[in-house]
């Protein structure tokens, strides 16, 4: 359930009025920082990772976002996982803290009283949760299907860097029990996304999770030319992408292999791929189907901004838009506010939702 902040229309107010100013916002809160470093007593602890600019700018674009989409969950959201991050890793949150209130004080004189409560209720959100941490509540779990359960063995071996055993695993179901589809997305992709959560709290590196990922990736595109063989042809087009700020693939490249498997003609663009770029894409090729993915909730925005894009340059071929991705799967009828026509939990249904 959704928590709303105050009526809808004036929350697009307040948020429009928050991205307007939000330079001046960053450079108010990174000043106050300052000031507070300054004044500190020779020899006190630091308190904490300091602030810069980008970070305040990064605050102020979540805070604008949960407001002109009225829920509150994305800015606590945003918290949780910062807090998760920077404990995990033996960083205090007083400067966090701050930087929340310096950009609550930098908007409530220049903002309607009814804006400007909009705004504190939100940063009020994210305060509370940092002044209870670690009470505030964890990382928001997935509503995942139910995963097999040899999934904490294959963990095991991916963080391990184990690539034989990684086979194995995947090697006593696939096949047997379970085909491409079902062995990605209930084996490999609940197994990805727990060695993503434990990168994140600081338990493995980031040379683990990227080995995992590599090990995945390999084992994946094995399995798909495995089952390839001849599939009759639908006569339909699938083209697949991340958003442009996301550098994880995977997700959209089991997707696109599902549409594969069951007889479309599909193209799955790499990371890093330009808004202009997927645009261009989809208009020469005119696909029937555009699957775009997020990884990170902060990604969200992005999305939202792709999917407005193909709406308005692709308007005369009009392709149904999917989403997905871990966020999709957090807030429930994100999808809407994004203004897709579908979404899909994972690559199974995906394919289900387009028969």
């Amino acid at each position: 359930m959704a928590t709303a902040v105050s009526d809808g229309e004036m929350c697009k107010e307040a948020a429009a009025a928050v991205e307007a100013r939000a330079d001046a916002a960053a450079a108010a809160a990174v000043r106050a920082l300052l000031d507070y470093r300054s004044l500190a007593p020779r020899g006190a602890p630091a308190p904490g990772r300091f602030e810069t600019f980008g970070d305040q700018q990064y605050h102020i674009q979540i805070l604008a976002w949960s407001l002109a989409a009225n829920n509150a969950d994305f800015f606590t959201y945003h918290v949780r996982w910062l807090c998760t991050a920077l404990t995990s890793r033996g960083v205090g949150l007083d400067t966090l803290a701050r930087s929340f209130a310096a950009i609550d004080r930098f908007y409530k004189p220049r903002l309607a009283l009814r804006l400007s409560q909009a705004v504190s209720a939100v940063i009020g959100a994210g305060l509370a949760i940092l002044n209870s941490w670690p009470g505030g509540g964890a990382v928001l779990d997935l509503p995942a299907v139910e995963p097999f359960p040899e999934t904490a063995r294959l963990v095991a071996h991916l963080v391990a860097g184990d690539e034989q055993g990684a086979r194995t695993v995947v090697a006593s179901i696939a096949g047997t029990r379970a085909g491409y589809v079902a062995t990605a997305t209930r084996l490999l992709q609940p197994a990805l996304y727990r060695v993503g959560t434990l990168w994140h709290r600081n338990e493995i590196s980031i040379g683990q999770e990227h080995r995992a990922t590599a090990i995945s990736r390999s084992i994946l595109a094995e399995l798909f030319q495995r089952e390839g063989g001849s599939v009759p042809e639908t006569g339909c087009r699938a083209l697949f992408a991340a958003v442009e700020q996301d550098l994880h693939i995977i997700g959209p490249q089991v997707v696109a292999d599902a549409f594969a498997l069951a007889g479309w003609s599909v193209r799955h663009l790499d990371a890093r791929t330009s808004l202009d770029r997927l645009i261009a894409e989809a208009d020469a090729w005119r696909p029937e189907l555009i699957g775009l993915s997020v990884s990170l909730s902060q990604q969200l925005p992005e999305l939202k901004r792709a999917v407005s894009a193909l709406r308005s340059e692709l308007s005369s071929s009009r392709p149904t838009v999917m989403v997905g991705g871990r966020p999709t799967n957090q807030f429930a009828d994100i999808w809407r506010w994004a203004g897709a026509d579908a979404w899909s939990p994972d690559a199974e249904g995906a394919v289900a939702a387009v028969r």
